[in-house]
């Protein structure tokens, strides 16, 4: 969980940095920076606070530079060892993160980059051959990314509380929203692409986005969900594929420098998600469950029954015993 933000601008930039990377710490503690440039009459400035999971050495750091291109990216490309593998018969590497292989996919792909790469992420790169700013977010929005937009500034951001410093002169509570919120509910957030901050929008999910320096946008949808059954599939064909992209599923998604952690819930996704994890990675990993103490929701049963399947040791372990007199803490 890394956090990104930027202005483009035909207007000066001018922030308190200190302010921001305070902001900006909570989602990455490991290093902050920033880099700036101009182009004709455009301005921009890119922020970027970076949470380690892959390369962890401090060439990794972002912004990050190649082909005279910048970008900030927050998420991570799951299958970027097999796009590398492919993008090293062309190109030379000099990292060995995801964060490189995106920008050298984008060099090699463009705008058909999306077509490319299985992830989660909300990125912006400046394209400094063309003079375009690329901006995408992940098929489902899991990686959070906000914008501000106006005819002759764009501001983004990982977290709606950057636009604090970002932009102050804009930052004001968007009333419908909450009343929409506290009358409806959570799900209410997702109806449409607005916030709880006026004028600050939800950039959307399966989307990229082109902006040029006469700030138009040209707005790609690179992905949308098809329903093609298969009736000729049988049930032994169904079980074997649905295992298979369940285990391959898994296995590249915990690929990291770091330490991988279980959310071990004892439902059925968490533990078969743990199972194979335990069975392919064979790696002492961690497991975490929040016991609650409301029996209707209480699965330390199911976790416990997992747990002796798994032979895990006490180590691995980790039960977060949740009460009224701790919830807040």
């Amino acid at each position: 969980m890394c956090g990104i933000a930027g202005i483009i601008s035909k207007k000066s930039i001018n922030i308190n940095l200190s302010q921001l990377k305070k902001l900006m710490s909570n989602r990455g503690p490991d290093a902050f920076d920033c880099a700036s440039g101009s182009f004709e009459s455009i301005n921009y400035s890119f922020y970027f606070s970076r949470l380690s999971i892959i390369d962890l050495d401090k060439r990794s750091n972002q912004p990050f530079k190649k082909f005279n291109n910048t970008i900030v990216f927050n998420g991570e490309i799951y299958n970027y060892l097999e796009l590398k593998k492919d993008l090293e018969k062309k190109y030379k590497f000099f990292t060995n993160s995801d964060t490189e292989v995106l920008l050298t996919a984008y060099e090699e792909y463009g705008e058909k980059l999306c077509d490319y790469i299985e992830g989660m992420w909300s990125f912006v790169i400046f394209d400094s051959k063309k003079d375009i700013f690329f901006i995408s977010n992940d098929p489902f929005g899991e990686k959070p990314l906000y914008y501000f937009q106006s005819s002759d500034t764009l501001i983004f951001s990982s977290e709606l509380s950057y636009f604090k410093t970002l932009n102050p002169n804009n930052y004001s509570p968007n009333i419908d929203k909450v009343k929409s919120f506290l009358y409806e509910g959570y799900r209410v957030f997702k109806q449409n692409n607005s916030t709880y901050i006026k004028n600050i929008y939800r950039f959307p999910p399966s989307q990229s986005w082109k902006l040029n320096k006469d700030f138009k946008i040209k707005k790609l949808t690179y992905w949308k969900l098809e329903y093609k059954p298969n009736y000729e599939m049988s049930y032994s064909e169904a079980r074997i594929k649905t295992q298979e992209l369940i285990e391959n599923s898994i296995k590249i998604r915990s690929r990291a420098d770091v330490n991988v952690g279980i959310s071990l819930s004892g439902g059925v996704d968490s533990c078969l998600m743990s199972y194979f994890f335990h069975k392919n990675i064979k790696k002492n990993f961690q497991t975490f469950t929040i016991i609650d103490e409301d029996q209707r929701y209480n699965e330390e049963k199911n976790v416990d029954l997992m747990i002796q399947h798994l032979n895990l040791d006490k180590d691995q372990v980790n039960k977060i015993i949740l009460k009224k007199e701790n919830f807040i803490s």
